[in-house]
């Protein structure tokens, strides 16, 4: 069960029993976003949605790395 309240435009979601073993992270992302923008969110779309942040959260990793003054 994806546990979620809304205070001042924020989300803030917990998984009570998320051990990592029986919890689907694209089904989570996918109700999230269905509260979030208040339309149905295929599973798909859900996934493409999880991976494009991944690689985005992958790239700012990559530059503060590679960025001297850090």
């Amino acid at each position: 069960m994806l546990l979620t309240s809304q205070r001042s435009g924020e989300i803030e979601t917990r998984l009570p029993d998320a051990d990592g073993t029986g919890t689907d992270n694209v089904e989570a992302l996918r109700q999230i976003l269905v509260k979030q923008q208040q339309r149905e969110i295929g599973y798909g779309e859900a996934k493409e949605i999880g991976d494009s942040l991944i690689e985005f959260f992958q790239v700012l990793a990559e530059e503060v790395c590679d960025d001297p003054e850090s």
